[in-house]
């Protein structure tokens, strides 16, 4: 791979993994693509949505558009590579997803033998679980919620053969096909179409290798990031006063991720592009922390939530508070104990983050 690009999906991973802490850092109840669930509209759920329901929704599709680039570049179709390709994702998908929703069940379960944790656990007591709610628990629904992403990514690494087909012979009509279908939200049980579409998106550019290897420094892409701010602040001002009708924010939404997804590829070239940095810069060494960080994160964050709410209060300025510092001391932490353990077991570090 290009050595610049190669660097730049590191640290676009490493962005989009920063974003996601701050998805899961809400101190409101959310609906889906309008925000905070919540009678009082505040400048604290203002801010709140601009991040996490704005910027941040870019994360999700870099990660998968990443995906299924790596995946799918320099792919020769064949039994004997699609076995290779599947080997390979079993030690940094399968077992990685089994040990961290294992590490979530017996976090609860050590966490609930303390006195008087039923006030922060109202859902799952690990000790009531049957066989059937230990393995749905292990399987479909993990505790560490974030792992939906490793769970959707494997299924979509089991119709790679299917996927390639698709790409390869509809191209870019198959594609927009799969955003009209992430539009209306047409989703399937066992993984969304937003996985799908982004997936099949990074499965398209390795037909393009020239989309991503063309270096941004125009004035369009000076643009488009204040560009995109400015319609994420569209969108979240709608979303406060209530516009009717509201499909017009939901498609805002959508539209705002893919003039996100643009704005951030070029922004990166303004902000980045020189002399790939060498192995020891500080981005790239955090950066080798991403994975562990996505892994670690949940629910380690909802409890250090819970926890400092319950102490400082749900006003507007202790819950702002809360969500801006909380997922810092928690990155920090993840890069910490993730330093720790890759220096005192490393062979456990890498099993946890697949080789990474």
């Amino acid at each position: 791979m290009n050595p610049y690009l190669s660097y730049k999906l590191k640290i676009l991973s490493l962005f989009s993994i920063l974003l996601v802490v701050y998805i899961h850092a809400y101190t409101f109840d959310i609906a889906p693509d309008t925000g905070a669930l919540t009678d009082q509209k505040s400048y604290n759920s203002f801010i709140q949505d601009f991040i996490s329901q704005g910027v941040a929704r870019v994360a999700v599709p870099i990660f998968f558009a990443i995906s299924g680039y790596l995946f799918f570049l320099n792919f020769i179709p064949s039994a004997t590579e699609y076995l290779k390709k599947y080997r390979k994702r079993f030690q940094s998908l399968v077992i990685p997803f089994l040990l961290w929703s294992l590490y979530g069940i017996l976090l609860y379960f050590l966490l609930q033998l303390a006195p008087n944790s039923e006030l922060f656990f109202k859902n799952r007591l690990i000790r009531n679980f049957d066989v059937p709610q230990f393995f749905s628990t292990l399987l479909q629904h993990p505790i560490p919620y974030q792992l939906w992403f490793l769970h959707d990514l494997i299924f979509l690494v089991l119709l790679s053969p299917l996927i390639w087909v698709y790409v390869r012979y509809l191209q870019l009509p198959g594609v927009l096909l799969l955003v009209l279908l992430w539009v209306w939200k047409f989703d399937v049980s066992f993984f969304q179409t937003e996985s799908l579409l982004f997936f099949s998106l990074g499965a398209f550019l390795t037909l393009r290798p020239y989309v991503l290897l063309k270096v941004h420094q125009s004035a369009a892409a000076t643009s488009a990031l204040p560009g995109w701010l400015l319609l994420l602040l569209l969108k979240t001002w709608l979303s406060h006063t209530d516009f009717e009708p509201v499909l017009v924010v939901q498609l805002l939404h959508k539209i705002a991720i893919l003039v996100g997804l643009v704005a951030t590829w070029m922004s990166f070239d303004k902000a980045f592009y020189q002399e790939v940095p060498d192995r020891e810069s500080p981005l790239l060494t955090l950066a080798s922390y991403s994975f562990f960080i996505y892994a670690f994160h949940e629910p380690v964050l909802t409890i250090f939530k819970k926890g400092l709410l319950y102490f400082l209060g749900s006003g507007d300025l202790s819950t702002l508070l809360v969500y801006l510092l909380a997922p810092l001391f928690i990155i920090g932490l993840s890069v910490a104990l993730g330093f720790a353990l890759k220096k005192i077991l490393p062979g456990l570090y890498a099993i946890a983050t697949g080789g990474r």
